[in-house]
């Protein structure tokens, strides 16, 4: 991975943390993309906003957009949104670690699971008592209780740690999806709307192509691979599917 440095020119402010972990985390995002596409090696791959990065591929500068998609705020209209929803649990979670440790227990780790109706809650803080109650159900039931209907926890287990601490983490496992091109399309036509934005912006750097990446590592159950789909209306060069270290060129 090249070292990134901040273009000149750009209206760019990096000082803060939340700034310096959303560029971190979009660098992530295009990570696979630079590798399979062999661009690792290009001379310079330097922060921008609007669009995100600009790469200097041996003197050919291209223009990278990042983007996410959330298939469930867009099915919803933005109502629910999984990758929301999962920032609020893992808030729950650590109010129950704090729960447990003011309770007194120490070296253990608890792994909870959650149902899929958990992503339909509009506000999980006020099911919060409801959660902590039924995680409480099924670590009870683990170890020879009755145990009780759950509707948001769909299992949780308890395991011995040998450091004095307390951990409390979120897991689950998903049949994937395969990818929803209504949604792709969605992603595309918001950010084709902002393209003539990112021009003039971008205007004085020489840009030969512009290239947007839709990324669905938020995107839970969904599965990119073999994705096949006619972006012909778009004026994006190029557009990229990726998921961890899966890529698809859809045009």
């Amino acid at each position: 991975m090249q070292k990134l440095q901040s273009s000149k020119g750009l209206q760019m402010n990096l000082n803060s943390e939340n700034n310096a972990h959303k560029k971190a985390y979009e660098l992530f995002q295009i990570s696979t993309l630079l590798e399979k596409e062999g661009l690792c090696e290009s001379k310079r791959l330097d922060w921008s906003e609007s669009p995100d990065f600009l790469l200097d591929n041996h003197g050919k500068i291209i223009a990278i957009e990042v983007t996410s998609c959330h298939s469930l705020k867009i099915e919803t209209q933005g109502r629910l949104c999984v990758a929301e929803s999962e920032k609020c649990l893992y808030e729950i979670l650590n109010e129950y670690k704090n729960l447990l440790i003011a309770r007194g227990e120490k070296s253990k780790c608890i792994d909870v699971t959650f149902s899929d109706h958990i992503y339909k809650v509009h506000n999980l803080k006020k099911i919060k008592r409801d959660i902590f109650r039924e995680i409480d159900t099924w670590l009870d039931y683990h170890k020879g209780g009755y145990g009780q209907d759950c509707i948001y926890v769909a299992d949780a287990h308890e395991y011995p740690y040998v450091f004095d601490r307390v951990d409390v983490f979120m897991s689950g496992a998903y049949w994937g999806t395969p990818v929803n091109i209504e949604h792709i399309m969605h992603c595309i036509k918001e950010k084709d709307s902002l393209l003539p934005q990112y021009k003039i912006r971008t205007q004085k750097f020489d840009i030969k192509e512009f290239w947007l990446v839709i990324d669905f590592i938020q995107d839970w159950d969904t599965d990119i691979r073999g994705a096949k789909i006619s972006c012909t209306n778009t004026n994006y060069d190029r557009i990229y599917l990726t998921k961890y270290g899966d890529l698809e060129r859809i045009k």
